[in-house]
């Protein structure tokens, strides 16, 4: 009877270590609940609009159709949703929507921001990348990221007045305003096209530029001025325009050095006093 006991014994305590060792895999061992496949990125596809090619000289409307919604892998009925579009990587630009997916933009700007983009106003062929950030609505109300392509369109800014072969001036309060006290601007021996005057003014000082062609003795012909498109720009760095032209200050006094870039109708005001 002992001996039947003891083996019943035995038998009990194997089963317990069974189930021990079946907990205890179970605890230790991961887990292998197969997860659900990602679904694809949704997409949107985008092309040039039907002013994909601005030549600013030939322009004429406010407005111009830069890209357009071509294509969309969201689910059908979903809303499309525009957050922003920027030109050239960090350029943004106002744009509207139309209800066919066509994005419109102001001419003025777009011209505008490719100036900055380039730092030029030189009439040259510019190209601008359009990124556009998009997402969908779909018709459960779930939002969702659209991964969409670049656009490139072009925009060419208006021809700047001829370049004066016998040079540019300053007139302005340092000066004089006056042709007889206009003084010249020296050509730059290693770029034809930048024009420089250094001086030592008293005093902060408003100024404007002229090509030769506008100064006849002590008479100016100021519609040919050169400046700033804001009275008193201190900026010391900005473009130049050529219609209604307001002055420049210089911000500083001291030795100075002003700079005038024919090509990209840019101006620089400097110290000179190292």
């Amino acid at each position: 009877m002992k001996k039947h006991l003891i083996y019943i014994g035995m038998f009990l305590a194997a089963i317990g270590f069974s189930a021990c060792n079946e907990d205890f895999k179970d605890w230790a061992d991961p887990q292998s609940n197969p997860q659900e496949e990602s679904a694809g990125q949704l997409t949107a596809t985008f092309t040039a609009g039907k002013d994909a090619s601005i030549v600013m000289d030939a322009a004429t409307a406010d407005s111009v159709e830069i890209a357009k919604l071509s294509s969309t892998t969201a689910e059908e009925g979903s809303k499309i949703a525009v957050n922003s579009l920027t030109l050239n990587e960090n350029h943004t630009i106002p744009f509207s929507m139309t209800e066919d997916h066509v994005f419109k933009v102001a001419l003025a700007q777009l011209d505008s921001v490719t100036q900055e983009a380039y730092k030029s106003r030189a009439s040259v062929v510019r190209e601008l990348k359009i990124s556009i950030n998009a997402s969908a609505v779909t018709p459960s109300g779930e939002g969702i990221q659209l991964m969409g392509n670049e656009v490139s369109i072009t925009l060419q800014p208006a021809t700047t007045p001829a370049l004066d072969p016998d040079g540019y001036y300053i007139v302005g309060d340092f000066t004089g305003w006056d042709g007889n006290s206009a003084q010249q601007m020296k050509k730059d021996a290693l770029d034809e096209n930048l024009y420089i005057l250094e001086a030592e003014i008293e005093s902060t000082s408003n100024f404007k530029i002229f090509p030769a062609s506008a100064i006849n003795g002590n008479d100016i012909d100021w519609t040919k001025a050169l400046g700033s498109s804001v009275d008193g720009d201190d900026s010391g760095d900005n473009f130049v325009t050529w219609t209604n032209a307001e002055a420049i200050n210089t911000a500083l006094d001291g030795k100075i050095k002003i700079s005038f870039d024919a090509f990209n109708y840019r101006f620089t005001v400097k110290d000179n006093s190292a």
